[in-house]
């Protein structure tokens, strides 16, 4: 599916259930992405983390995730650290 395709689909599904959406497409830069780590590490950003997921459930977070429930970010841990 393109972009163009899910960006319609929100809409249409907003409409339908009489929700407020928005959509956009972000290009990331470079300079974009370095500014973003530097704030991360600054302490000054803070990402939303709901719920971090061991690699053999990803499959639980993908599901929470398509279910609409998840309320911040769903990390999938690759490796235990």
């Amino acid at each position: 599916m393109c972009i163009r395709d899910r960006m319609l689909g929100v809409k249409l599904a907003g409409l339908l259930r009489r929700k407020r959406t928005a959509t956009f497409v972000n290009e990331p830069r470079g300079q974009d992405l370095v500014d973003l780590t530097n704030l991360v590490t600054a302490g000054k950003l803070t990402p939303a983390i709901e719920q971090r997921y061991p690699f053999d459930e990803a499959i639980d977070a993908i599901r929470r995730m398509v279910a609409g429930h998840a309320r911040g970010k769903l990390v999938i841990r690759m490796l235990d650290a």
